[in-house]
């Protein structure tokens, strides 16, 4: 049986946790030894169960506003210019779609 399935059937542990387990018997007539459960995470990674829940997502990195100074030719024929912006999909890839207001100029970036 795959170290993975045993882990799913008792409510999956950490690897930590199973391997306490393991070494202190308390599974029953089971035969993965410790060396087999340190081969099964290296050959598949952790399993993915134990790991939803548990982990925490990380605080975004703080994002930085510069101020460009424009030419002063655009601003002069279009007075302010408004920009909108979205996310659109394509075939699963998105983009940030940027529209400008009063001049036409639409603009995708790949995200």
């Amino acid at each position: 049986m795959h170290t993975h399935t045993i882990q799913d059937i008792i409510v999956l542990p950490s690897t930590k946790e199973f391997i306490a387990c393991l070494e202190d018997k308390l599974i029953p007539n089971c035969p993965i030894s410790k060396a087999d459960l340190m081969h099964a995470d290296d050959i598949f990674k952790e399993n993915i169960g134990c790991l939803k829940g548990k982990t925490t997502s990380k605080k975004p990195k703080r994002v930085i506003i510069n101020n460009i100074d424009l030419l002063e030719g655009p601003l002069e024929r279009h007075g302010n210019i408004t920009l909108e912006t979205d996310i659109m999909y394509i075939n699963r890839i998105p983009f940030v779609m940027t529209i400008s207001k009063g001049i036409h100029f639409c603009m995708a970036e790949l995200i």
